[in-house]
């Protein structure tokens, strides 16, 4: 080999992967950085409340989405005695329940969509003011039917909030992780209170007047009211973000409704509500198809349950108890 040769082998470079390669300054051998080196845009964590809080939280929200259920239930078994005091057919008291269960239907989209634009604490503070108004004046007013109907309404729209506000508050705090079993939580409310409220109803009407439902009604919606109103704070996170604004202080607080964190540019802010966004959601098959199964089961039910006092009453001759403990039935797996 000539010595021309020799000398171009030696000046060609080294190629990638043959030989040891000299660690980089930054990163050692063993592939941890130098200590006292920048991170580099560490990425804030989902939520800055602790498990402990949230927990109480979830308990919080749950306890509200206990008043919507409760209030169409704990109504039932009183069904033959408001109709003899509203002295209406059985017809125009059922049409009371079912009036009732349309509204709930249909107004946590409005109250969802409002609180994305507004915050989750005022919302749940408005409405649940609206549910104990109504219940006060349920509880006092005479007995009139348009009265009646009128009320029911208001009753149903303020206690409907909490399972779309509820809902919100779960997606803000609780990382998809653990999503599912906070919402699984929070659907004891609605699943228990076909099955409690009847058997509350039915205790006070064989001790008390038809008017102390709703004074019952009025005395746990306040509850709930001042509950939320200093230990729940604003959650929505394109106005506190993942709640670091709260680091530090005391669960229970001083409501505040207009406390915001400085959001990061570029973070997206949600828009405003309308009613064509319902109808986009119409347009996933999944939606749909669960929207229709619980409306099946859930209208099935109660075209049976409002039946139940009556026949109860009439050709077993139940009291008001009894009657409102045969709701138990249903939940028992």
């Amino acid at each position: 080999m000539s010595s021309n040769t020799t000398k171009a082998i030696e000046a060609e470079p080294k190629t990638a992967g043959v030989g040891p390669e000299k660690p980089s300054s930054k990163f050692p051998s063993n592939g941890i950085p130098d200590e006292g080196l920048p991170a580099e845009n560490p990425r804030p964590p989902f939520t800055a409340f602790s498990i402990a809080r949230r927990n109480f939280l979830l308990i919080i929200v749950t306890a509200g989405g206990f008043t919507a259920p409760l209030a169409g239930n704990i109504y039932l078994p009183a069904l033959p005695t408001l109709e003899g005091a509203f002295r209406v057919s059985t017809e125009l008291i059922n049409l009371t329940v079912g009036v009732f269960m349309l509204i709930f239907a249909f107004s946590p989209l409005f109250w969802g969509a409002q609180a994305d634009i507004f915050g989750r604490k005022l919302l749940y503070s408005i409405s649940i003011a609206l549910f104990v108004s109504s219940n006060v004046a349920l509880a006092a007013a005479p007995a009139r039917y348009g009265s009646l109907m009128a009320l029911r309404i208001l009753q149903a729209f303020g206690s409907s909030s909490v399972m779309s506000l509820g809902a919100g508050t779960i997606a803000d705090i609780f990382e998809p992780k653990l999503r599912a079993r906070a919402v699984s939580f929070f659907s004891l409310g609605p699943q228990l209170g076909p099955v409690l409220g009847p058997v509350v109803g039915g205790a006070i009407i064989q001790k008390a007047t038809w008017r102390w439902l709703f004074g019952f009604l009025a005395i746990y919606g306040f509850l709930i009211f001042i509950w939320m109103l200093v230990c729940l704070p604003e959650t929505l996170r394109s106005r506190v973000g993942n709640g670091a604004i709260y680091e530090g202080q005391p669960w229970i607080a001083f409501p505040n409704f207009s406390r915001k964190a400085p959001i990061a540019p570029g973070t997206p802010m949600p828009k405003r509500p309308g009613v064509r966004g319902i109808f986009v959601l119409m347009k996933y098959p999944p939606i749909i198809l669960v929207s229709v199964n619980v409306a099946v089961i859930f209208g099935s039910y109660y075209c049976v349950a409002v039946t139940f006092p009556t026949f109860l009453k009439r050709i077993y001759g139940f009291s008001p108890a009894s009657i409102g403990a045969s709701y138990l039935s249903p939940g028992v797996p």
